[in-house]
């Protein structure tokens, strides 16, 4: 065995970037009472679909089971695909929109990453390094709270009892979080068409403490956090990172930590 130290990041898009080969990082400006705004490092999955069942008896439950697809990773100005990720979301709500304690509010993310000489584009971390994944768990965590951005057509989720690849290290008291939002976004505000109308009626029935209703949901990306260890925060100042691709806004972030190889 041999150890080996490795920098990984995670960049989210949501909206309209000038395209390039890198760029200075941008975060989405999603923000909610009590719920982190998107942080580092992260997980991005665009273009899936959902749905809220239930009744106003027995509460109703936001459901995420999304097809196969790639998303992104990146470290510095390397960017990494994200081979066949998979997010699936359950969040349980009353009647009125109140996250309802249940051990079955998760998130869980699956794929498979290249190793880190082998970006999708720009430059592998000089000196650091992590072996190719296999399709695996790369994160879950329980959702514990919501907020609403009402402006960015965004739904934030306050996260804990993180565990998968991507965590590993992770302190066990960091509080991070799950953004859905709606690739019909702008970066002023959100434009409501046809395809997110039910989107936006959910989240005025949240923001508003509204009786909710039954519906399908088109047009969603997810940027979901990782928890960043405390020390890594003094590396963020200089970060650059890549644009994303069009309909979407970069995130880009960092993260150190150990990883134990054969």
């Amino acid at each position: 065995m041999h150890k080996i130290s490795c920098l990984i990041g995670v960049t989210a898009t949501a909206a309209l970037c000038v395209a390039g080969a890198a760029g200075a990082a941008t975060l989405p400006g999603f923000s909610a009472p009590g719920i982190p705004a998107p942080g580092s490092p992260n997980f991005t999955l665009a273009d899936f679909s959902g749905s809220l069942i239930g009744s106003a008896q027995s509460g109703y439950t936001l459901t995420i089971v999304s097809d196969p697809a790639s998303g992104t990773f990146n470290i510095g100005n390397a960017s990494y695909a994200v081979h066949h990720e998979e997010i699936f979301l359950t969040a349980h709500f009353d009647s009125h929109g109140h996250l309802v304690a249940n051990p079955s509010n998760t998130v869980e993310i699956f794929g498979s990453l290249s190793g880190s000489n082998h970006p999708l584009r720009g430059a592998p971390p000089s000196g650091d390094s992590w072996s190719a994944q296999p399709f695996e768990e790369l994160f879950s965590a329980n959702l514990t709270g919501i907020g609403v951005d009402a402006s960015a057509k965004a739904l934030g989720f306050s996260t804990d009892y993180f565990s998968g690849w991507a965590s590993q290290f992770a302190p066990s008291d960091a509080v991070e979080s799950l953004w859905l939002y709606s690739l019909s976004s702008g970066r002023g505000g959100y434009c409501d068409d046809h395809r997110n109308r039910s989107w936006s009626q959910f989240l005025a029935e949240l923001e508003h403490d509204r009786p909710l209703h039954d519906a399908r949901f088109r047009d969603l990306g997810s940027i979901t956090t990782v928890p960043l260890p405390a020390a890594a925060l003094l590396m963020l100042g200089g970060l650059t990172g890549l644009c994303g691709f069009v309909r979407r806004r970069p995130l880009v972030v960092l993260r150190e930590f150990d990883t134990i190889t054969g």
